[in-house]
């Protein structure tokens, strides 16, 4: 939904909801702990430095870059943030967000 309100000086370019991801493009991936999964990785994924960690699938693309799929709504997940994977306190590795949305590149 898009409205200006000049009473106000708003602009509203959406939602709430429309902040919710399921998924992400993640590239530039460091594995830290771990060789570079060739099949699909469950693990816990943190995108902003104080969020909470949520579950998700870690699915490989290619060299240094997997889609992840989020196991609940994720808000705010923006292109330039940096993503990291956990095996509970264990770092596994994290890359670059280059894309977000619910569909694979």
């Amino acid at each position: 939904m898009r409205a200006i309100d000049p009473e106000r000086n708003t602009v509203m370019l959406g939602t709430a909801l429309d902040m919710e991801d399921m998924g992400c493009i993640v590239e530039d991936i460091n594995w830290i702990s771990v060789p570079e999964p060739q099949e699909t990785l469950d693990a816990k994924v943190r995108i902003r430095y104080r969020s909470k960690d949520v579950p998700a699938r870690i699915e490989p693309l290619g060299p240094g870059r997997c889609h992840v799929l989020f196991a609940e709504k994720v808000k705010a997940v923006t292109p330039g943030q940096s993503a990291v994977f956990y095996d509970g306190d264990k770092v596994l590795g994290g890359g670059i967000i280059v894309l977000h949305g619910k569909e694979k590149e």
